[in-house]
Order: C-alpha cells, then structure tokens, then sequence
C-alpha cells in the first residue's frame, strides 16, 4: 500500500489586485511579494503607462505619464528601481525609482529589459541592424555593453 505523500504547499485562490476597464498587463512581482508593476491603460489616455502598487492591497500609483507607451516593467531585486521599454521620443530602455521621480534612458533603442540576479546587469534585446536579426545583449548597470 502506498501512502500519499502531503503536498509541500497548497496554492491559495487568486486574488484580483488591479480594477479598472481599460488593459492592465505585463505583470511583474517584486521578489520580496510586496509589490506589484504593471503596464496600464488606466489613466484613459490612450497609451501604456508603469504603475506600482502594494500586493496587500492600496490604490496603484502612476510612475510614467509619457504621451507614448510604456511597457515591459521590471522590478529591480532590491525593489528600489524599475526598468522599461519606452516607445517616445528616444525608444529604449529607461529607469525610474519605484518612489516616483524622473525616468533615465539607460541603454537606447534596446527591449524587454530583465535584471540580473544581483541587480548589477540588464539582459535585453536590441532591434534589427543592417541585416542582422535581434541581438540578446547584456549591459552593466552603469553603462556600456556586451553582445550575449
């Protein structure tokens, strides 16, 4: 007779975080669970904004309002930045802080942007260049890059 082992963990009901009638997607968790960053529709606007909001619950709070669409968040592993795709003026890749304040673009025309463990790189994609099909880059935080 076999005996059924008792599950490590029992997933829970999902719970709806965000509200709104307009598109919310692209989701991401901070690795702490207490955060949420999303790409939304939600200001009626027309476009794609970052927004950030406590998983507990709360009102979202708007970190972009650029006329263009913004998407493809990633939350930094200490949860004191978040990167983006921006489709404005200069397209590529920004930083904002998950407090608010100004974006920088830290790496040019480059997409879905995604950390590295230790927070110090960001892996992404830089588009199509005279022939050549999308490259997978890796860049140091701080500047400059290498092709993967």
């Amino acid at each position: 007779m076999r005996v059924r082992e008792k599950p490590l963990f029992t997933a829970s009901p999902p719970i709806q975080l965000t509200r709104d009638s307009g598109l919310t997607t692209e989701p991401v968790i901070s690795q702490d669970g207490k955060f949420l960053v999303y790409a939304s529709d939600r200001a009626g606007e027309g476009n794609l904004d970052i927004w950030i909001q406590h998983t507990s619950g709360g009102e979202p709070r708007r970190l972009t309002s650029n006329p263009a669409n913004e998407r493809q968040p990633e939350l930094s592993p200490d949860g004191s930045n978040v990167i983006f795709r921006s489709e404005g003026e200069t397209p590529g890749i920004y930083s904002i802080p998950t407090l608010g304040g100004a974006a920088t673009l830290i790496i040019k025309d480059g997409y879905l942007p995604r950390y590295s463990p230790d927070g110090l790189r960001i892996a992404y994609v830089s588009p199509l260049i005279r022939g050549w099909r999308n490259r997978r880059r890796v860049a140091p935080l701080h500047g400059g890059d290498r092709n993967c």
